[in-house]
């Protein structure tokens, strides 16, 4: 690993041993964050707190599964009218994965976008990444509906990242 890269990616020490590092820089993300000023669960949280009417939570994993639906939704609690579903149609083209990435969902490419599908983070979190996840987020994973209580870190078996069924929405 580079220099630049060890700057941004502080606690993954060897990147192409992500198995045994990820605890390590997920916990220190968690502390830390490289990225933003605050980590996944106080960014969410902020919006939460605001309670400001422009502010929706649009989840990938519903764009994904219904991204028409989930969109126009989005749009006509934004705006107080019916979402115009031709527009939607043509965004969900114009911005699909597919378009964005170069390459088909289920792939990893070799660009920032990963693989365009939800769920893969469970093939890469071993149980150790998942607790201290869980410490720090785990809260906001129930508020914003992606896991139902903390038990979804015994999904994920000790010292391994196995794949686990995605939570059903």
């Amino acid at each position: 690993m580079t220099a630049p890269q060890r700057r941004m990616f502080p606690g993954l020490v060897n990147k192409a041993n992500v198995h045994d590092n990820i605890a390590g820089f997920v916990e220190r993300q968690m502390i830390k964050p490289q990225s933003s000023r605050v980590n996944w669960a106080d960014h969410v949280r902020s919006y939460f707190e605001v309670n400001n009417p422009s502010v929706v939570l649009v989840r990938y994993e519903d764009l994904i599964r219904d991204g028409e639906t989930t969109l126009a939704k989005a749009m006509s609690e934004l705006t107080g009218e019916q979402a115009n579903l031709e527009e939607i149609r043509s965004a969900i083209k114009r911005y699909s994965f597919r378009r964005q990435a170069r390459h088909r969902p289920g792939r990893e490419g070799p660009n920032w976008l990963r693989k365009g599908q939800s769920g893969d983070w469970a093939n890469h979190f071993t149980r150790e990444a998942a607790e201290i996840f869980d410490h720090y987020c785990g809260d906001m994973l129930i508020a914003t509906g992606y896991e139902s209580d903390h038990s979804w870190v015994n999904s994920l078996s000790s010292g391994s990242a196995e794949p686990r069924p995605a939570a059903s929405s």
